[in-house]
């Protein structure tokens, strides 16, 4: 399958093809390429929060009951690093969670930007993998390491696509890739009796 669009593109129908169906956040001027992409497509909604660290988290405990990998998002400077406490909560737990990540222009870092930091260095301390995208024909090839390992290690997983506009035209986009059972049934008794034998049980709520 051939993706017409922009890098952005790319991203969300691949996610969609592993079964993500949202991707939680909050809105900001380094992810609107992101965010202009899932207007473009029904497949994935866009989740606002009202912090990163509550994105982070909703897509943790989404994790923890599907057992399929969710996805959280946040722009640059402390949007970014906001996203660690939820990050942090999968990582410790050992749940299957990709961030995406937006950073200054490309032109701005090294210049004192005020929200460029090293982000990858950060991201280490509650990430298995972390990577930068800047290149549109590698985007598949990360895409699918950062997933893939966050499958097979239970981890975190993330990453940083620099250049979303530009054009992933003739990028192709690979078949369903790894995947989990997910943990619970759709009947709420059923998803108690799971989480009263799980492995690694999540919260439940009386």
């Amino acid at each position: 399958m051939h993706i017409n669009g922009n890098v952005a593109d790319l991203i969300l129908a691949q996610l969609a093809e592993w079964g993500v169906k949202r991707i939680y956040g909050v809105l900001g001027d380094a992810i609107f390429p992101l965010l202009d992409a899932i207007e473009r497509q029904d497949k994935i909604k866009f989740i606002a929060a009202t912090r990163e660290d509550g994105a982070a988290f909703m897509a943790s405990y989404e994790a923890r009951v599907t057992g399929i990998i969710a996805v959280c998002a946040a722009g640059a400077g402390p949007g970014a690093a906001s996203l660690l406490n939820g990050l942090a909560d999968a990582f410790m737990d050992g749940i299957p969670v990709l961030a995406i990540t937006g950073q200054v222009e490309t032109k701005k870092i090294s210049a004192g930007a005020k929200q460029y930091f090293d982000q990858q260095s950060l991201f280490r301390t509650f990430s298995g993998h972390t990577a930068i995208i800047t290149d549109p024909g590698n985007v598949t090839r990360e895409l699918v390491t950062a997933v893939r390992y966050a499958y097979l290690k239970l981890s975190t997983a993330h990453i940083l696509p620099r250049g979303n506009k530009n054009p992933a035209a003739g990028l192709r986009q690979p078949g369903k890739g790894p995947g989990r059972r997910p943990a619970v049934s759709k009947t709420a008794d059923s998803a108690w009796a799971t989480g009263e034998n799980s492995y690694k049980p999540g919260a439940k709520a009386c």
